[in-house]
């Protein structure tokens, strides 16, 4: 696998509220932009646009409770 291939976005950030863990992150500088990923996908797909997006967005990402880290 090539270095353009790996995800350069690993949720580091975690949030537990009424017992349910989310990871989340957010990257880059500008309006927020919040990317939401649908059922049974997680953040991942967002993934490798979210480089490109965060050059003019503060992107945020989050896993749902279930789904992805």
């Amino acid at each position: 696998m090539d270095s353009e291939s790996v995800p350069t976005h690993v949720l580091r950030r975690s949030l537990t509220w009424r017992g349910r863990t989310v990871a989340w992150d957010r990257f880059g500088e500008g309006p927020p932009l919040v990317l939401l990923h649908g059922t049974p996908w997680s953040s991942a797909l967002w993934r490798p646009i979210a480089d490109a997006l965060a050059r003019d967005f503060t992107v945020h990402l989050w896993d749902m409770p279930g789904f992805g880290s």
